[in-house]
């Protein structure tokens, strides 16, 4: 991207989706997988076949290109995409695919329903000896596929048949039907379950793997075996009718006592690798035998009556991973870099810092003063309090935390001048700790016998007790509680979680406040309601919000106390934020708080003083409101278009460099020196929410687009002139996107894709697929050469690292360079020739020509998130860093 962006919306989504968990045999939580060509070989090696689907899903139809010994045979558009296959050595093709894709998403949305099953055979000559479809229904359970789904085939060319093996409806059952096909002549010739034919088939949950063996007729599969619980393995060789003629239990195979995480290791290994290892010899099989760590082959003989003897006849060890072990990454060669000096981008007007600048969260006590914890670059972590002018009346000095898993999550005043402050540690059993501040002796004294979770909220109740809002993430769960705390950190009662969503249970808690009454208030974000309890934690009463308000709210995020025993609720981006409501339970107003000229403040908690004053912060000034919403003091610096703050978006081109604020959404811009130019205003209206990652760009005459609001189909940009003047609001399908260098067009990344838009918003080309023909998948980063030629970086399913492509000016894809593990969700500067890429506090220089990643090391470093924006120009290197309005100008490596 042409914009400053330390990681995309998308690039969290990808995030999220690489955590979701994807269990095969119920495909429980899956993600979409991308079906990427693939070319099919036949066992001999003769005859190969490459399917290329035209859909990123396999849905719809695919093109086919049948070689024998590398000559093309035939090359066609066939109607259904194979999801897997396999070719004889006669050059049959033979597999499985989804008109609507597996998931059963149509590419026409007239389309209803989840589309059709296919079973294919198509001959040496590109005919269709058999396409059977099957009309698909959707699931009775929770993100499970339609049905049928196939988990695969078996492609046993030497028995001229095709096994497509299909998953059991019933997930809970997970007993799979095997659909066999003659492939020569491409009907079906069986079907069975083969768990029905074994012995205690109860304690085979589902099946893992299976392959021919070779040289025979018969199967071997492997089975997930839970019996009594015990976790292991079954292995059964079944003959064409899936009876079995041998079998081995090994029921606790998968089992490593007293060693939880090997174990987990273990059982992962399995389900992805299986334990059969691939034999080339005739009638032999080897097994993985885990415990053991043994790789066993055994012998597979007919018998002179019929049937089969099985035995052992040799073993050797095989290591296999018992922990999850971290990717490996390549050995990159570092390259220092020369410094050239720096650019200081210079505002219009100077100001001084302010003490304020970074505040996100406020208290206020019974004294009206205002507290809350600042992290100072000097001082470290100060707690400070202020009077109402911003005067500092105490500031009592932190204990440093350099741990990135624990954070200052709250404070509340016990009375007088003492305050209850808290750090809380992310993690499983994760834990927080408390400490008491009193201020005349500037003094924190520990509560050692504190015992609490990660605290999310604190409130005091008035006493010397606090209670806090606290959640215990366990490795696979997490419950969040109400807990009420002495003085001395001794707890006193607990509210747990209690899905049954009985009146006085706590479901889905967000936030804790204590009224001016002295009662215990919880929002629930999910039952929408706030729930009221006694100070000895007994149930009163509830107030459903939605019947309350005469609207759903948008999503509920806090609750504070207001004065005369009512609150104030939080409503995360609703309309109104803010809502203020009376004891009863009924509403008292809406507040969208506001600055005088009407531009939003961009407020997450409000707060009410003892002389009844509304009091935010917005994480650069705190802010006194009026009844209505409106700002009438300002702690610290007010909103100023003509000084930058923090740059949030940051865009070179040309022999400009233009600079978004945070705050204010002015765009400054700059000479290659520094000097303020001119700065582009948008007007207050077009600011909703204050936007901290937005997109910046600048076409090849100095316009300028600043994105200001954005939904899931399209976002709107205010647009300027070279000169700043502003325009109008023009609305684009995609967020994320630049012009492209030499022309008025413009490159869009979308979901799957990029695309080539011109000034009058036509489609000139579609960009889907990496050089190697693959799809280019998840793209999240971009960047455009003065040529017009440009790179993206994306995402690929089931892959740690992340691809680069080169494309030509047209779009069509030149080359396709793995980059480095460290290099993922990155920005990019490209010329050409040279590729730059940051990924937070890294730097790596590629030569597209050769490949080759180095590490490159600035000198001086420029602080902790370098390279976030980099720029080629005149053989140098600019990098800003984000942490202050400056450039740092480096000499290009070699």
């Amino acid at each position: 991207m042409s914009t400053l962006r330390l990681m995309s919306e998308k690039a969290w989504l990808l995030l999220l989706m690489a955590i979701v968990l994807n269990c095969r045999p119920c495909f429980s939580q899956r993600i979409p997988e991308i079906l990427n060509p693939k070319t099919y070989t036949s066992q001999s090696g003769q005859f190969s076949v490459r399917v290329d689907p035209g859909d990123i899903y396999g849905r719809d139809g695919a093109s086919y290109q049948l070689r024998k010994d590398g000559v093309l045979i035939w090359s066609k558009q066939l109607p259904v995409t194979l999801q897997e296959a396999g070719v004889t050595d006669k050059g049959v093709i033979a597999g499985y695919g989804y008109s609507n894709g597996p998931e059963g998403f149509a590419t026409d949305r007239k389309l209803k329903g989840p589309g059709n099953f296919h079973v294919v055979v198509i001959n040496a000559k590109g005919e269709f000896l058999c396409n059977d479809a099957t009309p698909r229904a959707s699931s009775r359970f929770l993100h499970t596929l339609p049905n049928p789904a196939a988990h695969g085939i078996i492609f046993d060319d030497a028995n001229d048949r095709l096994v497509v093996r299909i998953a059991d409806a019933d997930v809970n059952r997970m007993k799979e039907s095997w659909q066999v096909y003659q492939i020569s002549t491409g009907k079906a010739v069986n079907e069975f379950k083969p768990a029905k034919r074994i012995r205690n088939s109860r304690s085979a949950r589902f099946v893992i793997d299976a392959k021919p063996i070779n040289g025979t007729s018969l199967t071997l599969v492997h089975w997930w075996s839970y019996d009594d619980g015990s976790v292991g393995a079954r292995f059964a060789a079944i003959d064409l009718n899936g009876k079995p003629v041998w079998t081995l239990d090994l029921y606790d195979d998968y089992e490593v006592p007293g060693n939880r995480k090997a174990e987990d290791g273990l059982r992962e290994y399995i389900r992805k690798h299986g334990a059969i290892f691939q034999s080339s010899d005739n009638r032999q099989i080897q097994l993985l035998i885990a415990r053991e760590s043994q790789k066993v082959t055994f012998s597979v003989e007919p018998k002179a009556n019929r049937g089969w003897t099985v035995k052992e006849v040799g073993r050797v060890p095989t290591k296999i991973s018992l922990t999850v072990e971290p990717p490996v990454t390549r050995s990159i060669k570092e390259q220092r870099l020369e410094s050239l000096g720096v650019i200081e981008l210079k505002s219009l007007e100077a100001g001084p810092a302010s003490l304020f600048e970074g505040v996100k969260r406020i208290e206020l006590d019974g004294k009206n003063r205002i507290s809350f914890v600042k992290d100072d670059e000097k001082e470290g972590h100060v707690f400070l309090v202020v009077d109402e002018d911003g005067k500092q009346l105490h500031s009592v000095p932190l204990d440093a935390t350099d741990d990135p898993n624990e954070r200052w999550s709250g404070h509340a005043w016990l009375g007088e001048d003492r305050f209850v402050l808290t750090r809380s540690s992310y993690g499983v059993e994760a834990k927080a700790k408390a400490w008491i501040v009193d201020l005349p002796i500037q003094k924190l004294t520990p509560l050692s016998d504190f015992d609490c979770p990660g605290i999310n909220a604190l409130a005091a109740i008035g006493n010397g007790d606090f209670v806090a809002l606290a959640t215990m993430h366990h490795k696979y769960t997490m419950e969040t509680k109400v807990h009420l705390f002495d003085s001395d950190g001794n707890q006193k009662w607990t509210l747990n979680e209690d899905y049954s969503e009985k009146p006085g249970t706590l479901f889905s808690p967000e936030d804790v406040a204590i009224t001016s009454t002295g009662e215990v208030a919880v929002i629930d974000k999910a039952r929408n309601n706030v729930q009221l309890f006694d100070r000895s934690g007994n149930y009163k009463s509830s107030i459903a919000l939605e019947k309350a308000w005469g609207r759903k709210p948008n999503y509920l995020s806090g609750i504070t106390a207001d004065s005369n025993g009512g609150f104030i609720v939080t409503d995360f981006r609703g309309a109104p934020p803010f809502v203020r409501m009376r004891a009863d339970g009924s509403v008292d107003s809406g507040i969208q708080p506001t600055y005088q000229d009407g531009r939003n403040v961009d407020a997450q908690v409000l707060r009410v003083s003892k002389d009844k004053r509304l009091w935010t912060c917005d994480g650069h000034a705190i802010l006194r409101l009026d009844e209505s919403g409106v700002v009438d003091r300002i702690l610290g610096n007010a909103p100023n278009v003509n000084r930058i703050g923090t740059v949030s978006s940051l865009v070179i081109k040309g022999d400009k460099i233009y600079a978004r604020d945070r705050r204010t959404s002015a765009v400054s811009v700059f000479d290659m020196d520094g000097q303020f130019l001119h700065v582009c205003v948008p007007v207050p209206t077009d600011i909703t929410k204050e936007h901290w990652r937005p997109s910046l760009a600048v076409n090849n005459e100095g316009h300028v687009f600043l994105e200001v609001d954005d939904t899931l189909r399209e976002s709107k940009f205010v647009h300027f002139s070279d000169k700043g003047k502003r325009l109008e609001i023009v609305k684009f399908e995609n967020d994320e996107w630049q012009f492209q260098t030499g022309s008025a067009n413009r490159l869009a990344l979308g979901f799957h894709d990029a695309k080539l838009i011109d000034q009058k918003g036509k489609l000139l080309h579609a960009i889907g697929r990496r050089a190697n023909g693959d799809w280019l998948e998840y793209p999240h980063s971009a960047a455009c050469a003065n040529d017009g030629s440009f790179v993206i970086s994306a995402d690929h399913s089931g892959r740690s690292a992340i691809s680069v492509t080169i494309y030509e000016k047209d779009g069509t894809p030149v080359r396709t360079i793995e980059m480095p593990e460290e290099a993922r969700y990155s920005n990019m500067a490209f010329d050409g020739k040279n590729l730059v890429v940051g990924s937070l506090d890294q730097l790596f220089y590629c030569n597209v020509d050769k490949g080759e990643f180095f590490k490159l090391t600035p000198s001086p470093a420029t602080g902790s998130h370098i390279a976030l924006h980099p720029h080629f120009e005149n053989g140098e290197l600019l990098i800003f860093d984000g942490s202050a309005a400056k450039l740092y100008r480096y000499k290009m490596p070699n």
